[in-house]
This record gives C-alpha cells, sequence and structure tokens, in this order.
C-alpha cells in the first residue's frame, strides 16, 4: 500500500472525527468545544497536504533502444617502469 493513501486515510478519520465533535457538541466539554473540532480540522487537512506530497510522480518511459556497453578489458595493462638513474657526481645541464 502506498504510503500516500495510508494518509489519506487518517485525513478522512480526523475530517470526519471533527465532523462529528462539531455535531455532537454534548459530548465535549464547554470550553474545547471549538478547539477540539479545529485541531481535527486542520490536522486533516495538514495529512491531505502531505499526502498529496508524497504520492509517485509521473512515470517517464524508458527508450526501446539500449546503448551499446563498451567493452573493456579484464587483463590489466603492465605497468613499465624507468630503469633508477644513478648518480655521478655531476648535474647534467640541457
Amino acid at each position: 500500500m502506498r504510503s500516500d493513501y495510508a494518509l489519506y486515510c487518517i485525513a478522512l478519520v480526523c475530517l470526519i472525527l471533527s465532523a462529528f465533535f462539531f455535531i455532537q457538541s454534548d459530548l465535549v466539554p464547554p470550553e474545547m468545544r471549538v478547539i477540539i473540532p479545529s485541531v481535527l480540522v486542520i490536522l486533516g487537512l495538514t495529512f491531505v497536504g502531505l499526502g498529496y506530497m508524497m504520492r509517485p510522480g509521473k512515470a517517464v518511459p524508458t527508450p526501446l533502444t539500449s546503448q551499446p556497453i563498451p567493452a573493456t578489458s579484464l587483463i590489466p595493462t603492465p605497468i613499465v617502469e624507468s630503469p633508477p638513474q644513478t648518480y655521478n657526481g655531476k648535474r647534467n645541464r640541457t
């Protein structure tokens, strides 16, 4: 299941609970009659926005032609070292 669907379900539950507590205000203490539905509406809208952001993007079609893979050699190339130069006490002037 995609995560955006789960976020949409949570948003739906929050919005339904908000409508329920708004209609059945007798179940809510008097000082919380406005706060509880308002908080649930804000949470519901937040989860709708998060679900919208988490939805997958449009699928980009891949081209049917494939690029040839360049062949690489499995044998390593030998390292050629120059012979050591000996110091004869004189400077080479070029």
